[in-house]
């Protein structure tokens, strides 16, 4: 993926349970009302990191490297 948009709606679209539970907690917490950290536990538990892969650099280095021994 080299598409800077992609990457970012990718992002969001895989921590959207992560924002939308620390959001609760920020309001419950706000509100003085019991309960908030329940919802920061869970916004911590389903935090996400997405794994990007470029392919295109691994495919690049094969070639370099398939340059040199037959080169």
């Amino acid at each position: 993926m080299k598409n800077p948009v992609a990457l970012i709606t990718l992002t969001l679209i895989t921590n959207l349970t992560s924002i939308a539970s620390a959001v609760g907690a920020a309001i419950l917490a706000y509100h003085d009302k019991k309960g908030w950290g329940w919802f920061l536990l869970v916004a911590v538990l389903t935090n996400a990191t997405p794994k990007f892969n470029d392919s295109d650099k691994k495919e690049k280095k094969k070639e370099d490297n398939t340059n040199l021994i037959l080169g």
